[in-house]
């Protein structure tokens, strides 16, 4: 059958969604050159061209579609199925597109992919009349089982589906396990893609850079992280082959004349044997490319890491989340914040860039959680740190608590952003003051690199300039802390 797959166009006031690839759905500020590669999409369509489907993949946002000009790519392709990966902050926007799909393309079915049947007592068909099935957390074996029960006229009732049947009743079908051999599955669909588009550590790995996915899944307990909650439905770390890994970059990068590689994983540096089994591999048999990777600070050797330098790791991004070891704890995320300092360490012997990322705002979040925070932000002195704000992802525990003990502090999916506004309140403190909090730390962090650059200019003149090519926001803040200093 026909098939077509969409990242729908996302622009909101002059800035540009991120959606598809990304574990945190939010807008980027005009200029900025961040964008996540579309990895459920592609791996599904390749799939779905394994079983003899035509297929036809468009990332609008990496293209910089109009509204208009998706809605005619799809009609163009003459789909019998429609699949929007779809987010909660960009909700009013796909349920537009959609609309406007099922009046372009009024014989195809339309399917909703991604985070948005993973919340538990929600009907996501309910008030979407032009939507005829939503595919439940990591869909790409449930859309190949669907498009097999409709090409045959089958029941198209497969695990991991919800559907409305001929009655307009909602049916739902038991979720489906996440894929367990990812060995198995075909290397995403990259041909047809925008590649040179897809950017990750810009002003510290080289560009256009190849993302890459060597394993899936995380197996701590972090209340707020979306995917483990609400698109795989379960903490089980699944790992590729590293033959199959190093292998799909070394074509990906010679086909596609990349000159880097980001390991986009949920946690990339689990297994050691593993690791250092891909660091030989990536020696002996892999393009000859530095590559940066997505990391916990606690679940490797310093080893590994050397042993990873030694292939050409040059980032990495590590997720902190708070300075305090309390708040830390009640997130569930089960790590010490002295062996993040002890791994900050290690990066930095190895000379390794290090990106570390911060949230303020959880449930037990007070002025006092949040100074501490931006002090231990201010001593690790990384390359460079991300701050936003805690969001409660429906389906994820997260939202749950937050949901109980009454501190929602807004419904609208426009606050579900985390980069201006929070959904969320903690019990000390009310979103205002959250967002105040993320300013002031967001101040604090780059009026410290610009002292740092004006004591060691040849040190922090090539950081400054990663900060303004990695998003503009950066650029401004620098202005704004060199005007105030």
């Amino acid at each position: 059958m026909r098939v077509f797959l969409g990242n729908a166009p996302w622009r909101e006031g002059g800035w540009r969604g991120v959606r598809a690839g990304s574990r945190w759905p939010h807008l980027e500020p005009p200029g900025s050159p961040y964008l996540p590669f579309p990895f459920f999409l592609a791996y599904a369509a390749s799939l779905l061209r394994r079983d003899g489907h035509s297929v036809k993949l468009v990332d609008g946002i990496a293209e910089d579609l109009s509204e208009a000009q998706f809605v005619a790519r799809a009609r163009a392709a003459r789909p019998e199925l429609i699949v929007l990966e779809t987010s909660l902050p960009s909700q009013r926007v796909d349920e537009r597109v959609a609309g406007a799909l099922r009046r372009a393309v009024p014989a195809a079915r339309i399917a909703f992919a991604g985070a948005l049947g993973g919340a538990a007592g929600e009907d996501p068909l309910a008030g979407r009349p032009f939507l005829d099935f939503v595919l439940v957390g990591e869909y790409e074996a449930t859309l190949s089982a669907l498009c097999a029960r409709l090409a045959a006229g089958e029941d198209p009732l497969v695990d991991g589906v919800i559907l409305r049947d001929s009655a307009g009743q909602t049916q739902r079908a038991p979720r489906r396990p996440p894929t367990a051999d990812l060995g198995a599955l075909p290397w995403p669909e990259r041909d047809g893609l925008p590649m040179h588009r897809y950017a990750d550590a810009v002003g510290y790995l080289p560009q256009p850079l190849l993302q890459v996915w060597a394993s899936r899944g995380c197996p701590f307990g972090c209340d707020f992280c979306v995917w483990p909650q609400a698109i795989y439905g379960e903490r089980r770390y699944r790992a590729r082959p590293p033959e199959d890994v190093v292998a799909e970059i070394a074509e990906a990068v010679g086909r596609y004349r990349l000159r880097a590689v980001y390991f986009d994983d949920d946690t990339f540096n689990i297994g050691e044997e593993r690791l250092l089994a891909l660091a030989d591999l990536l020696t002996r048999r892999g393009p000859g490319v530095p590559f940066g990777v997505m990391a916990r600070a606690d679940t490797c050797s310093r080893d590994a890491f050397r042993a990873l330098h030694g292939a050409g790791l040059r980032y990495v991004k590590l997720g902190v989340e708070s300075g305090d070891q309390a708040l830390i704890d009640a997130m569930g995320k089960q790590l010490s914040l002295e062996r993040v300092r002890a791994t900050v360490g290690w990066l930095r012997d190895l000379g390794i860039v290090t990106h570390l990322t911060f949230t303020i705002g959880h449930p037990g979040e007070t002025r006092l959680s949040a100074e501490r925070t931006i002090a231990l932000a201010l001593e690790l002195d990384p390359d460079s740190v991300q701050i936003s704000l805690m969001t409660p992802f429906p389906g994820t525990a997260l939202h749950a608590r937050a949901h109980a003990e009454g501190l929602l502090a807004a419904a609208d999916p426009g606050a579900y952003r985390g980069y201006e506004h929070t959904a969320l309140r903690s019990a000390a403190l009310d979103g205002p003051a959250l967002e105040a909090l993320l300013h002031e730390a967001q101040h604090r962090w780059y009026a410290h690199v610009l002292r740092r650059a004006l004591g060691d200019p040849r040190r922090d003149v090539a950081r400054a300039i990663g900060y303004a090519l990695a998003n503009p926001r950066h650029a401004l803040a620098l202005l704004r802390a060199a005007t105030r200093a």
